[in-house]
């Protein structure tokens, strides 16, 4: 599991954008350790009232 696997994972939505400026910061932080977690996390957060809300009009961008 990796960056595509979670990018993947991120709803579509408007906010989403930025692949390469996201990857980057990915890199940077060196989160492919943690990857597996986040994915978890990121699908989890797919399922909750606040994404879900005006047809995920309240996603936030990847890159926060």
């Amino acid at each position: 599991m990796n960056f595509d696997t979670w990018w993947q994972t991120w709803p579509k939505s408007p906010r989403k954008g930025a692949k390469s400026l996201v990857k980057a910061k990915w890199d940077k932080m060196k989160l492919d350790t943690q990857a597996e977690q986040i994915i978890a996390h990121t699908a989890w957060m797919t399922t909750t009232n606040d994404w879900k809300k005006d047809n995920g009009a309240f996603i936030p961008a990847p890159l926060v």
